[in-house]
């Protein structure tokens, strides 16, 4: 609706005629209820053959074609992927007692008391290296409201709002209580917001505002962070990180998993789900065929063309 559409018939036979020869063209529209074309164009010309090798069946030709858009389409982002290591936490806790319980692929499951506000302090071993930007992944798990990622009951089923994130640098050793050296973020991303709930503002220090995905429940979603200076951190080092959910009617964060890359300029949240950033991120040759196709589908579900 409200878009232009195309269809294209190819004659059985061609037609051979003089020039000045009229055509004459009959649209038939006899569904009824006014179903009938208000605006349209008609063109006529020869046949031709759009794909790689016009000499071949017009099924292997598609698949040329589709095999040539998908490599041009995959060089084209995995430019843009970066390789992030997701980590689990030494230790969580919740400011209200919720039951915070860390799951096998390193995500975090909120459960039993739900307050109206929260806030999750989680203690992270990232190993020796440099960590230049930060994701939070929220997930859906069928234990919340229209399968979260939220825990909001009141406003929307199953949203959130991420008031402020905090990140800073311990030493071994410490533990989630002590303070730590602040890491500064900047550039706040991600893949989708609702109005008014830009994710920069999960970095502007006003409780009241934050991100938030209403009208995308059931999804996951993805909130990307780039440090200002990017950090060393040495073997044992932690990283303490505090999600604040000051807003009301229980819109906290469901389920949630942090990811950590040393790649950090132009950092921005990508479209696509972690799993597919991360074979974008491999270079084609160290891709197995199980990633390949994985990769494919998934551009088959994306690719403007087929949609």
């Amino acid at each position: 609706m409200s878009q232009p559409r195309t269809a294209v018939f190819r004659l059985k036979d061609p037609l051979k005629f003089e020039h000045g020869a009229n055509l004459t063209f009959r649209l038939v529209q006899n569904f009824g209820g006014s179903h009938t074309i208000q605006k349209f164009k008609l063109s006529a010309g020869k046949d031709f053959k759009r794909f790689c090798n016009p000499d071949l069946p017009i099924e292997e030709q598609r698949e040329q074609h589709l095999a040539a858009k998908f490599k041009e389409w995959a060089d084209t982002e995995s430019a843009k992927a970066r390789e992030w290591t997701s980590l689990p936490p030494k230790e969580i806790r919740s400011e209200h007692n919720v039951t915070l319980t860390v799951l096998e692929d390193d995500s975090v499951l909120a459960s039993g008391d739900n307050p109206n506000r929260d806030t999750y302090t989680g203690l992270y071993e990232p190993g020796t290296g440099q960590v230049a930007g930060i994701k939070i992944e929220v997930l859906p798990d069928e234990s919340l409201p229209m399968d979260g990622p939220g825990r909001g009951m009141v406003l929307g089923t199953g949203t959130f709002m991420l008031s402020e994130v905090y990140l800073y640098a311990l030493p071994k050793g410490a533990t989630a209580g002590v303070e730590g050296t602040t890491i500064e973020l900047k550039n706040a991303s991600a893949d989708f917001h609702q109005e008014n709930r830009d994710p920069k503002l999960a970095l502007d220090r006003v409780l009241d505002t934050g991100w938030a995905i209403n009208g995308e429940v059931g999804k996951p979603h993805w909130l990307v962070l780039e440090a200002i200076s990017p950090v060393s951190l040495e073997k044992g080092s932690q990283l303490k990180l505090v999600l604040s959910q000051h807003y009301i009617h229980q819109e906290t964060i469901g389920r949630f998993r942090f990811s950590v890359t040393s790649e950090g300029e132009d950092l921005k949240a990508n479209p696509w789900p972690a799993d597919i950033e991360s074979i974008l991120a491999k270079s084609a040759e160290d891709r197995t065929s199980e990633e390949v196709n994985h990769l494919r589908q998934h551009y088959l579900s994306v690719a403007p063309e087929l949609h």
